[in-house]
């Protein structure tokens, strides 16, 4: 029931079964895709375990999904990850109506 879809810089979509949520990306210069979606996935997962129910977990996992992914794509492995928490904060989430 629950679908996180990335799709690179064009940002990720996530369903819970009872909404669609579509998340932006943090442009940065690509240097390698590899396990970028990986760890875009466990971004998102180590806030929005916490309480699966919870918009704003929902919405802050989504912003660190996305940061996350960013961060490991700029770099040749799997990145410092030292810029997650920057680029969350231009990274917007919207319910899809």
């Amino acid at each position: 029931q629950n679908i996180l879809l990335t799709l690179g810089e064009k940002g990720s979509y996530f369903y819970n079964g009872k909404n669609i949520y579509y998340t932006s990306a943090y442009q940065v210069k690509l240097l390698s895709s590899a396990c970028a979606g990986d760890s875009a996935l466990a971004g998102f997962l180590s806030i929005w375990l916490e309480d699966i129910d919870s918009e704003e977990n929902i919405e802050n996992g989504l912003k660190r999904a996305s940061a996350t992914g960013a961060n490991v794509a700029e770099s040749n492995a799997i990145g410092d990850l030292k810029k997650v928490e920057q680029y969350m904060k231009e990274i917007k989430v919207r319910r899809v109506e």
